[in-house]
């Protein structure tokens, strides 16, 4: 009696984990996929602005710095 309950225990343990494990599964690989899209959508239009000759994400940022210490300098004297 006592081992039936153990081994009805266990299977119901284990059919609890795998519909989990299987989830998670699923979702790590929409993830990457998802990542994957993002990061050619992102270079797409990280292209599309180089053609058109405008800055880079960076390259503006460098340059939003670049005014800020300008600004500070100017507050300074």
């Amino acid at each position: 009696m006592l081992a039936d309950q153990k081994a009805g225990g266990a299977v119901g343990w284990a059919m609890g984990e795998i519909p989990i494990l299987i989830a998670l599964v699923a979702t790590f690989i929409q993830w990457t996929r998802d990542d994957k899209k993002e990061t050619r959508r992102i270079d797409r239009a990280e292209d599309r602005a180089a053609a058109m000759g405008e800055d880079d994400a960076l390259a503006k940022y460098n340059k939003y710095l670049a005014e800020l210490r300008r600004l500070d300098e100017t507050k300074e004297s």
